[in-house]
């Protein structure tokens, strides 16, 4: 009888090893395809020039005197480059900014945004498995 209850004690707690590892896979296991949408995180610097959620700032230089603003913004991430360069498109064009020029050159991809009479390059880069992203203000 008392080894029939220590053996019950075990697969309990075997059981209960397997639900901890399988809970805690898919809580921290992401979708990392190039299908996945990323999504904008809350503004840190200004509320129209976005950063993906997951990224984290880098460097900053702001200068913000209304009307003008010039900025220097660098992210990064681990993601793939193409969820990167739809985010741009999608939430830069969402915050009003028309894409006037898109262009690659071996791991790096170009975006420049216009809005009323401010511009935003866009440089994002892959290297060692980051994406690395550049925001900069010009005119």
């Amino acid at each position: 009888m008392k080894e029939v209850a220590v053996s019950i004690q075990r697969s309990g707690v075997v059981l209960l090893a397997v639900v901890v590892m399988c809970v805690g896979c898919k809580m921290h296991s992401h979708k990392s395809g190039p299908d996945e949408k990323l999504l904008p995180a809350v503004a840190k610097q200004f509320d129209d020039v976005p950063a993906p959620i997951g990224f984290k700032l880098q460097e900053s230089y702001t200068f913000d005197l209304a009307p003008h603003r010039m900025f220097l913004l660098k992210y990064e991430g681990k993601r793939h480059m193409t969820q990167v360069r739809a985010f741009y498109k999608a939430e830069m064009a969402r915050l009003g900014w028309k894409l006037t020029c898109e262009s690659m050159f071996g791991h790096k991809v170009f975006l420049d945004f216009e809005k009323d009479a401010e511009r935003c390059a866009v440089q994002l880069e892959h290297r060692r498995g980051k994406v690395y992203i550049m925001l900069r203000s010009h005119r």
